[in-house]
C-alpha cells in the first residue's frame, strides 16, 4: 500500500498557518483513485467488462477470457458448442458473459491455490442444481467453490448457496449471497483452502446438470486471507461497479461510496518548498507585529 501523508497544523501565538502551508504543498496533495483488486494478492481475477481481456471468434462466442492477476491462468474453451458469449451492458451498462444451457464453460490453463473467492453474477434459468465456479476434475480435492441450489428450499427466499468441500461434504450456509435468482449480484466465500485447484468457471467437472445458465460478469480468487477491511473492499469496489451497491448493509464501509487508494503525486520542486517556508515565516511575523 501507498503511504498516506497527513497535513500538519501548525500554530503560533494563537494563530494556525494551517493554509498557508497548505496551499504552498498543494503539488504534493494525494490524487484519489478508485481502489481495484491490484492492491491485494489474488490467484486470478477475471474482468467481463474489459474487453481487452476477451477473444472471440465470428458468431461472438468466447475462446479466451485473460487473468488480470498477472498469474497467467487464462480460461480457455476449445469446443464451440461449449463456449460462452459476450452480452453488450449485460450488468449496469457493462459488458458480461452469458453462460447458457448447463452446458457452457471455460477451464483454466494452470492451478491455483486459493481461500477465498468472489464472483459477480445474474442467474437467469429456473431453479436447480447451477455451478457458477466449480472444478475441472476435483484436482485439490473440491467439486465446487461457488454453487447455487435452487431445487432445495429455504425460508425465506428459496436460495441456498453454497462453498468449497470435498466430495461428499456438507454444503456450506447461505451468508455472502446478495444475489436474489434474477438480479444481479455478488457472492463471496471464504474460510476454505485450496491447493493446486483446476478452476472451471460456469461448471463443475462438464457436468450439464450442473452447468451455470446466466452471466457472469467478475470473478475474483484469492490466495491469503482478508482482514475485515481488505473484504469490504471487494464487496465495495464489487457493488459500486456493477450497481448493486443498495444490496449492501446498512453500516457497511462503502455502502456511500465505493472504495479508494491514496497515490501520491510527485513531490514538490524546491521553489514550493522555499514559498512555503517564505509564507509560512512572513504569516508568524505579521501576528507577532
Amino acid at each position: 500500500m501507498m503511504k498516506k501523508i497527513p497535513i500538519t497544523t501548525l500554530s503560533a501565538a494563537g494563530f494556525t498557518a494551517r493554509i498557508v502551508f497548505a496551499a504552498a504543498f498543494a503539488t504534493s496533495a494525494h490524487a484519489a483513485t478508485l481502489w481495484t483488486p491490484t492492491e491485494i494478492s489474488t490467484s486470478a481475477w477475471y474482468d467481463a467488462s474489459d474487453a481487452s481481456t476477451i477473444t472471440t471468434i465470428s458468431g461472438g462466442n468466447v475462446t479466451n477470457w485473460n487473468d488480470k492477476s498477472g498469474n497467467g491462468v487464462h480460461l480457455v474453451q476449445t469446443i464451440d458448442s461449449d463456449r460462452p458469449s459476450v452480452v453488450t451492458s449485460g450488468i449496469n451498462g457493462l459488458n458480461v458473459l452469458q453462460f447458457g444451457s448447463r452446458t457452457e464453460q471455460m477451464d483454466a490453463i494452470l492451478n491455483i491455490d486459493a481461500k477465498w473467492a468472489a464472483v459477480v453474477l445474474q442467474y437467469n434459468g429456473t431453479p436447480g442444481f447451477a455451478t457458477a465456479l466449480g472444478s475441472i476434475s476435483q484436482a485439490g480435492g473440491a467439486t465446487y467453490t461457488i454453487q447455487y441450489r435452487g431445487d432445495q428450499t429455504t425460508t425465506p427466499t428459496g436460495d441456498r448457496w453454497q462453498a468449497a468441500y470435498s466430495t461428499n461434504g456438507n454444503p456450506a450456509s447461505t451468508s455472502g449471497a446478495s444475489v436474489i435468482l434474477n438480479s444481479p449480484g455478488v457472492v463471496i466465500n471464504s474460510g476454505f483452502t485450496l491447493t493446486d485447484f483446476d478452476l472451471q468457471v460456469g461448471g463443475d467437472r462438464g457436468l450439464n446438470n450442473r452447468g451455470w445458465d446466466g452471466y457472469i460478469a467478475e470473478v475474483i480468487y484469492g490466495n491469503e486471507t482478508l482482514t475485515v477491511g481488505e473484504q469490504d473492499a471487494v464487496e465495495g469496489y464489487l457493488a459500486h461497479k456493477w450497481g448493486f451497491e443498495a444490496s449492501l448493509v446498512d453500516g457497511h464501509a462503502y455502502k456511500d461510496f465505493a472504495p479508494t487508494d491514496f497515490t501520491i503525486v510527485p513531490e514538490p520542486s524546491s521553489f514550493a518548498l522555499l514559498a512555503g517556508c517564505f509564507g509560512l515565516t512572513w504569516v508568524m511575523l505579521r501576528r507577532r507585529r
